[in-house]
């Protein structure tokens, strides 16, 4: 039974369907769907809103020239038909689809595939992601002059370019989560947030992991730039030179090690419902994305490398960030079940 729905053509169009099919989103239960599609529009910076039917409405602007073009309108539901076969245990609100290829056809393992629109709603996002791809190649064009080639000139602001976006983050996550209330309904920050949270009592253990992240960011933002204090270890530097040694284009450790799994793990923990954790993870793997355009800055380097680079980048970053989700899950089960047995205990 082959499962492999990424390896269809188009590519980035069954990637968004695989995903949503591992979305439980039966009729009437479509608040995990929802919070999807609208973390991915987010993710892309466009226009959005939600009315009070949870209808989403996304708008991307025309480009540049093309302004008096009329529009296209692109609609799909997200809900599904709940069927499946007698003899199939299977709970629509908690269990992914499981669909695979036979044949020339995609199906489901004794249940509705919901491609009646899942595949819609994938061909909205792909041509969503692809419109953002394409204007990322626009990053590296105010730098393709004759002073910057020669380095006369060099990019400045390095990290306030790392640093902004990390802010952004934070306030993207707060007007979405709010500051993690249970009870949250509503999509942005109002100030009688900000300040039920100042009477909130904080665990030491969530103090001293911020405290950790704080330091985390700390050096992470101290090492970057062209004039840093913090030294290499001796440890990463073999490290770098055996990726130069072995790839055509040495990729950013903090990008396959820390940003790319990080973006893994805070999609996996938002599913999960755990904003927390989404937060976390999700700082970690902003630090990739703008990794990412920090590496088209450096003009004098050819293109095709800048390319080479995030994609070795992203390849390992997959396999770690699958390592990772695993430990994670593992990990979560284990504290929840010491947790529980403390509780117990305590009880006695």
């Amino acid at each position: 039974m082959d499962k492999n729905l990424t390896a269809l053509k188009p590519a980035l169009v069954w990637k968004h369907f695989a995903r949503i099919a591992d979305i439980p989103r039966p009729s009437h239960h479509e608040e995990k769907i929802r919070r999807y599609v609208l973390d991915c529009v987010r993710d892309m910076g466009l226009e959005h809103c939600e009315d009070e039917a949870h209808n989403i409405y996304v708008r991307k602007p025309a480009t540049k020239g093309m302004e008096d073009r009329k529009g296209v309108i692109l609609q799909a539901h997200l809900d599904m038909v709940p069927q499946k076969n007698n003899d199939k245990v299977f709970d629509f609100e908690n269990d992914p689809i499981e669909a695979y290829i036979d044949g020339e056809w995609v199906t489901a393992n004794g249940t509705t595939l919901g491609a009646d629109n899942g595949i819609g709603a994938a061909a909205i996002l792909a041509a969503a992601v692809a419109i953002s791809l394409a204007g990322a190649m626009l990053t590296a064009a105010p730098l393709s002059s004759t002073g910057f080639m020669l380095e006369l000139g060099i990019f400045r602001g390095v990290k306030m370019a790392q640093l902004l976006p990390l802010a952004f983050f934070c306030l993207l996550f707060v007007s979405y989560y709010g500051l993690f209330e249970k009870d949250r309904k509503n999509d942005h920050l109002d100030p009688r947030d900000i300040f039920t949270a100042l009477g909130w009592t904080i665990p030491m253990w969530a103090v001293l992991l911020m405290a950790a992240v704080g330091l985390a960011g700390y050096y992470y933002l101290a090492r970057t730039g062209h004039e840093t204090g913090v030294t290499i270890s001796d440890t990463e530097m073999i490290f770098r030179n055996d990726l130069e040694y072995l790839l055509l284009a040495r990729p950013r450790t903090k990008e396959f090690l820390v940003a790319f799994p990080g973006i893994m793990l805070a999609v996996y923990c938002a599913v999960r419902r755990l904003p927390f954790w989404t937060a976390l993870f999700g700082l970690a793997g902003t630090i990739g994305l703008t990794s990412v355009c920090n590496t088209f800055m450096h003009i004098r380097t050819p293109l095709y490398l800048g390319f080479v680079r995030t994609a070795y980048s992203l390849l390992l970053g997959i396999l770690v960030g699958a390592v990772m989700i695993v430990c994670f899950e593992l990990l979560l089960r284990l504290c929840r079940g010491l947790a529980g047995k403390y509780g117990r205990a305590g009880r006695i």
